[in-house]
Formats: C-alpha cells, sequence, structure tokens
C-alpha cells in the first residue's frame, strides 16, 4: 500500500519552509516537485502493478469459474444420464417383477382350480366307488340269505330223502 500522507501541517505556503519560514529557492521547488512527481510515479507504479495483478487473478478466477462451472455442467448431465439409466432399470425391474408376480399369481389360481376339479371328480370316484361297494355289500347279503334258504331247503331235500330212504329200507326189509 501507499504510504500516507501527513495532514498534520494543513497547506503548505509557497516558497515557505515549514522550519523556519525561510523562502525556497525555485531549484529547491523544482527538484521538490520533481521528487513528488518521481514519487507519484513510483506509486502510479505500484498502482498499474497491483491493478494489472489484481485483473489478472480476477481474469484466472474468471477462467477458473468458467471451468468448474463447465465441469458442474458436465457432471450435472453425467449425473442426469446416469439417474435416467438407473430410474429406466428401476421401471424395466420393477415391470418384470409385476410380470413374474402375476405369472405366479396365474400358476397358483390354475392349481387351486385344478385342484377343486380333482377335489369334485375324485368325491364323485369315491361316492361311486361307494356305491359299488354298498351294491357288492347288498348282494353279498343276498347271496347269503340265498345260500341260507338253499341251504334249508338241501336240508329239507336231505331229510326227505333220508326218510325216503328209510322208508324205502324199512319196505324192503319188511317186504
Amino acid at each position: 500500500m501507499p504510504p500516507k500522507k501527513d495532514k498534520k501541517g494543513g497547506k503548505k505556503k509557497k516558497g515557505v519552509s515549514k522550519e523556519a519560514g525561510e523562502i525556497v529557492s525555485p531549484e529547491d521547488q523544482i527538484r521538490l516537485l520533481v521528487s513528488r512527481i518521481n514519487s507519484l510515479e513510483f506509486q502510479l507504479t505500484c498502482k498499474s502493478d497491483e491493478t494489472a495483478d489484481a485483473l489478472a487473478e480476477c481474469e484466472a478466477l474468471r477462467n477458473a469459474l468458467v471451468d468448474a462451472s463447465k465441469t458442474h455442467e458436465a457432471e450435472k448431465e453425467v449425473t442426469a444420464g446416469i439417474c435416467s439409466t438407473m430410474t429406466r432399470q428401476y421401471k424395466c425391474m420393477q415391470d418384470n417383477l409385476l410380470e413374474k408376480i402375476a405369472e405366479r399369481e396365474r400358476i397358483i389360481q390354475n392349481l387351486r382350480d385344478e385342484f377343486e376339479v380333482h377335489k369334485m371328480t375324485s368325491a364323485e370316484q369315491l361316492a361311486a366307488k361307494d356305491r359299488t361297494i354298498q351294491q357288492k355289500v347288498d348282494e353279498a347279503a343276498r347271496c347269503r340269505q340265498e345260500i341260507g334258504d338253499l341251504c334249508k331247503r338241501f336240508a329239507g331235500m336231505l331229510v326227505d330223502a333220508t326218510k325216503k330212504i328209510s322208508s324205502h329200507a324199512v319196505m324192503q326189509t319188511h317186504g
């Protein structure tokens, strides 16, 4: 930073020095003015250099900002692409899963329907077999009854035959 100006003295009078109130010669005034000009030129050069450095730094920062903005936009596009791809994959996986669930539900319903059909068919077959068994049981009972009746008739016939043979034998022996 440039040196600060001294504000104690106020305005200087031309041709008078501060200390003794002496009159300064024009050569001294010229040297003093040349010295001030050189000092001001040096300050101006320093300020120009600082300004140039600040402008260069500002331009560098501006370029860095542009590069960072471009990088940010590129990353934003990549991120959007990735998000889009992931969303598409998620939706595809979700649709695939829903299709699998629907297929499994159809299979389950078909199996339930088949089970009901087999259940009804087996119930009908069981009822038919029960009827057949009942018919066989009834036929066996009828056959037993017939055998019982036949046995009674045969026993009656044997008794009659025995009586006839006995009476025939008695007749031959008496006769």
